[in-house]
């Protein structure tokens, strides 16, 4: 096997083997569907087959082009905890337990080389030691973007008052009570980023956030960046969220207006892990 791929190439390549060919799947479809439907006259229910073909279509071929991503993929990448982690949360193959496990069409040539991928899975990691990462890191609630933001819609409101005060009535009742409105909503923003209390401290030894105490990393398991994604109505918002187990039970802290982003603090958990198990094995 050749391990020279990171796991990023090979999320990439797996997005563009499986994600891209069943969204164009998709959308080509439906496309010439409803082009069918508006210029040859076809009748407008022929849409839920067009749907249902599409459907059927996309998972035929993810049955196939899963399996052959994840032999290439894992064959050629030296960190396989890591990449199954990332591959499941990016959709691009099924976790053990998932009951979509069956849809994946395996030969046998296939089933022998997955067989030999899982000698990888007994071996632990290896994430190279950052030097630029501090010994310890302290992560708080960012002040910058909600602070700036009220600030902004003061400011609004303050020109709005000049506007009143110059008679100029209709903008300075759309500045003031904008501003004021926006103002009064960055107030809670505001409030939490004025809080002095870590949300995070990471280092060598071990976890502790601002909700679950310190932990040894020895008492830690499945640390992990967990991306969630939630629709409502038509919004689609995306959450990231720290999460570990740990004797107490588990932790799932949101990453939101904290001063780090989700790919930092991947790379910090990987970090301080290494550290740790490079002590422990010395």
């Amino acid at each position: 096997m050749n391990e020279t791929v990171t796991v990023d190439q090979a999320l990439s390549r797996g997005r563009k083997m499986i994600s891209y060919p069943i969204g164009v799947i998709f959308i080509g479809i439906i496309a010439v569907n409803i082009y069918l439907i508006r210029n040859y006259g076809l009748p407008d229910w022929s849409l839920a087959i067009g749907l249902l073909f599409s459907g059927l279509l996309a998972i035929l071929y993810s049955s196939v082009a899963v399996t052959k991503w994840q032999i290439w993929a894992f064959e050629n990448v030296q960190n396989v905890h890591e990449l199954k982690r990332k591959a499941i949360a990016a959709n691009l193959m099924p976790a053990d337990n998932s009951a979509w496990a069956w849809v994946y069409v395996k030969s046998t040539a296939d089933k022998e080389r997955l067989a030999a991928i899982q000698e990888k899975f007994e071996a632990k990691d290896v994430h190279a030691d950052d030097i630029l990462v501090p010994g310890e890191t302290i992560i708080y609630y960012s002040k910058g973007a909600s602070l700036g933001g009220m600030a902004f819609m003061l400011l609004l409101a303050c020109t709005g008052i000049f506007f009143l005060v110059t008679h100029s009535y209709l903008i300075g009742v759309l500045l003031t009570g904008f501003g004021g409105y926006f103002s009064y909503s960055f107030y809670g923003e505001v409030k939490k980023a004025m809080n002095k209390i870590p949300q995070i401290i990471l280092n060598a030894n071990g976890i502790q956030t601002a909700t679950t105490p310190f932990y040894d990393w020895k008492q830690i398991s499945g640390e992990q960046v967990l991306r969630e994604v939630s629709v409502s109505g038509k919004h689609i918002s995306v959450n990231y969220y720290l999460a570990y187990h740990h004797p107490g039970g588990d932790e799932k802290l949101n990453l939101e207006d904290l001063t780090t982003d989700s790919k930092q603090l991947e790379h910090l958990l990987e970090t301080y892990r290494a550290r740790a198990d490079k002590r422990k094995g010395q």
